[in-house]
C-alpha cells in the first residue's frame, strides 16, 4: 500500500509539472545588481572563478581564501539577487580558518543560463562534487540557506556520497514546494483567505522537494531556525527534521533573528557556536 501511494504521488506531481514556469516565480528571483562591493583590503582574499555546469553554462564562483584553511565551506544562497548580497551571510568564516565557495545559480548574477527547479540542484550538486574532490584534503561542510537549504539537501541526495563532507548546515530551509507556495500566494495575491491560497497551491508540484528525500540525507546535519520567521515559517524545518533518520542530526531553534539573520549580522553567538560545531566533525 505504501509503494502504491508513493507511486500515486509521483504521478500527480509529474503531471503538476506542466505548471512549472507559472509558479517558478514564486521561488527564484534572481538578480544581476552587485548590491555588496567589498572593501579595498578584502578584494584580495576574493577570487573570481568560473565552472561549466552539465547544461553548458558559466557559473559564476567566488572563492573567499584564508592563509593555511583548515577547511572549505560550499555557501548554497537564497532565493534573491546573487553572490553580492549573501556575501556577508558567511564572509565570517574566514576569520575562523574556513576558505568559502560561493556561487550563484544559473540566471543569477553572471551565471548563465536560466533558474529552475531542475537547474539549481544540478549546478548545485556538480560544483559541490566539483570543489569537494580536490586535491588538497580539506574537511569540507555544506552550508544551504533558506532556499539554498532546499536545493543542498536535494543535490547531496542526488550525486554519491563523499567522505570529504563532514557536515551540513541548513538555515531557514523550507521543506515543500507546495507548503511554502500557499503561504507565497496569500502574501502577494490572496491576501484574504489561506484556503484560497492552498486550492491555487496544489498544482504545485512536490516533486523532488526535500522532505521527500530527507531520510536519504546521511550526513551529519544541523538545522538552524528561527521562531520568528516572517518568511518561512519554522515549521518547515520542523517538518524536515521530524522525516530525517540519520543519528547525528540536531536542531536548533532560537529567537534571535528573523530569515537567515543569525548567521550575519553577528546578533548572538550562533556563529561561534556553528563553529564549533563544525569543529566536532573534524
Amino acid at each position: 500500500m505504501k509503494k502504491f501511494k508513493l507511486q500515486l504521488i509521483q504521478n500527480i506531481n509529474s503531471m503538476l509539472e506542466v505548471f512549472s514556469p507559472l509558479y517558478d516565480k514564486l521561488f527564484y528571483f534572481p538578480g544581476d545588481k552587485k548590491n555588496y562591493l567589498p572593501t579595498d583590503g578584502e578584494y584580495s582574499h576574493i577570487h573570481k572563478k568560473w565552472f561549466q555546469n552539465s547544461l553548458g553554462n558559466q557559473i559564476s564562483i567566488w572563492h573567499l581564501t584564508v592563509k593555511n584553511p583548515i577547511g572549505r565551506v560550499i555557501h548554497c544562497h537564497g532565493s534573491g539577487d546573487n553572490i553580492s548580497s549573501h556575501y556577508p551571510h558567511v564572509s565570517w568564516l574566514t576569520s575562523y580558518g574556513y576558505e568559502v565557495i560561493m556561487f550563484d545559480y544559473p540566471g543569477y548574477g553572471e551565471s548563465g543560463g536560466t533558474p529552475t527547479r531542475e537547474s539549481t540542484v544540478a549546478t548545485a550538486g556538480e560544483v559541490i562534487e566539483h570543489f569537494t574532490q580536490q586535491v588538497d584534503p580539506l574537511p569540507v561542510f555544506i552550508l544551504g540557506q533558506s532556499l539554498g537549504g532546499n536545493i543542498a539537501s536535494v543535490a547531496l541526495t542526488d550525486i554519491k556520497k563523499l567522505p570529504q563532507i563532514r557536515g551540513v548546515i541548513l538555515d531557514s530551509m523550507y521543506s515543500s514546494f507546495k507548503s511554502l507556495g500557499a503561504v507565497k500566494i496569500k502574501r502577494k495575491y490572496i491576501k484574504q483567505s489561506m484556503y484560497l491560497s492552498k486550492l491555487v497551491a496544489s498544482f504545485i508540484s512536490d516533486s523532488n522537494s526535500p522532505l521527500s528525500r530527507a531520510e536519504l540525507l546521511n550526513y551529519p546535519t544541523l538545522i538552524l531556525h528561527s521562531r520568528n520567521d516572517k518568511f518561512v515559517p519554522y515549521q518547515e524545518s520542523l517538518n524536515f527534521y521530524n522525516q530525517m533518520t540519520g543519528e547525528d542530526v540536531e536542531f536548533w531553534s532560537h529567537l534571535n533573528s528573523c530569515h537567515t539573520d543569525v548567521l550575519q549580522n553577528n546578533i548572538s553567538d550562533y556563529p561561534k557556536k556553528v563553529v564549533q560545531w563544525m569543529r566536532k566533525k573534524m
